[in-house]
């Protein structure tokens, strides 16, 4: 669906402004795409290798940069506010892997803007998208505004290592043990707590 998208898109002046939601499961283990892109064959054994990793992820930002080569080649970027939001960072599988899910990636650029990306080390969060969403609606009841323009002065985010199982176990269970909670300030990437 993601390779489709400059098909399915439409860039017209006579279209009003619109809004898109895309989730993607793709990069969500057992990955299931080959170095071509296409489905791998059932009960493959190297579902979790780090090669269908690097697999899924080069096919899933391949089909994205399409769609906004498409969208400049359309004239339609500039005027596009886009967010491309992780539910959770990784790495480490082998040890401490929850302590680099702390950090999922977290994309914005914004209307009208251009130029290379730049880092922030405001603290945000990946539930900080609807703030970023309401923001180009012009705001939203009951919606903080947004923290990459607003930042929250001495803001304190809560990290919760849970219990962690499969799908059955995920669908089955309706609580989740708390094994370990880490508290945030300023720059995730200087706190010492999770050893970047």
């Amino acid at each position: 669906m993601l390779r489709a998208l400059p098909r399915l898109s439409v860039a017209d002046d006579d279209i009003s402004s619109q809004f898109n939601f895309l989730w993607n499961s793709e990069l969500i283990a057992p990955m299931n795409l080959d170095e071509d892109c296409q489905p791998l064959g059932s009960g493959r054994a190297d579902m979790y290798s780090h090669e269908t990793r690097i697999n899924a992820t080069r096919c899933v930002l391949d089909a994205l940069a399409g769609w906004l080569q498409w969208m400049k080649d359309n004239g339609v970027y500039d005027n596009t506010k886009i967010i491309i939001a992780a539910d959770h960072g990784a790495g480490r599988y082998d040890k401490d892997w929850y302590k680099r899910a702390v950090n999922p990636m977290l994309l914005v650029k914004d209307f009208s803007s251009a130029g290379p990306l730049k880092t922030s080390d405001v603290l945000m969060q990946n539930s900080d998208v609807a703030a970023l969403i309401c923001s180009a609606l012009g705001g939203c009841d009951g919606i903080m505004e947004d923290p990459s323009k607003s930042p929250i002065p001495n803001r304190t985010a809560k990290y919760f290592y849970t219990t962690h199982g499969n799908y059955s176990f995920a669908k089955e269970s309706r609580r989740f043990e708390i094994k370990e909670v880490f508290e945030v300030h300023g720059d995730v990437r200087e706190d010492p707590t999770f050893d970047w």
